[in-house]
């Protein structure tokens, strides 16, 4: 979907009362593209980033042919390309990470629940909002967590925090270990 029509859909669809122009929307934008990434275990580039990422990927398509195993300058961690699927060059003025179903139901919702929750006069309406994201978001991972397409997957792994004793604070750095109960626990 164009910049321009997400940005004109989240004006018209949720922030009625304001008018967030493009260099102030992408930041709550960014945010929420943070919260797709954390639950996809993705890494779909942010919106103000989005204009490299295009300039970065078109450039590896065009030089695919000098050498096809290369990776994506940006992209280093990914594995090699898939010859099986045409990839095309993008657009800076579309954003396509994901499909416009999805730019529609939670980008744009929430774009609008992030600046809410930062406005003052705007409590009553975020919580609103805040809710009907959260479904929007676990429909999302529900439907497209195994539709993300291998370029903008982070299969980097997580960790376990050893930290410290959460039940006592930051200040007891004493290692707890993990504690698991259950009869077929293991960790692989």
């Amino acid at each position: 979907m164009e910049l321009k029509k997400i940005i004109d859909y989240v004006n018209r669809s949720f922030i009625a009362s304001d008018r967030l122009r493009a260099p102030d929307i992408y930041y709550y934008m960014d945010l929420v593209i943070d919260d797709i990434n954390e639950r996809l275990q993705a890494n779909f580039p942010a919106v103000s980033d989005w204009v490299q990422f295009t300039e970065d990927w078109n450039h590896w398509i065009e030089h695919l042919e000098d050498s096809p195993m290369r990776p994506m300058p940006s992209m280093h961690h990914l594995p090699p390309m898939d010859f099986g699927k045409p990839l095309l060059l993008r657009s800076n003025d579309n954003y396509d990470a994901f499909p416009d179903k999805y730019i529609r139901s939670v980008l744009a919702l929430g774009t609008a629940v992030k600046f809410y929750t930062r406005d003052e006069e705007g409590e009553q309406i975020a919580m609103d909002y805040q809710n009907r994201y959260e479904r929007a978001l676990f429909n999302m991972t529900r439907d497209y967590l195994n539709q993300v397409p291998w370029y903008f997957q982070n299969n980097e792994g997580g960790f376990i925090d050893f930290s410290y004793n959460r039940e006592r604070g930051p200040v007891d750095l004493v290692p707890r270990g993990v504690v698991m109960n259950g009869s077929n626990t293991r960790i692989l």
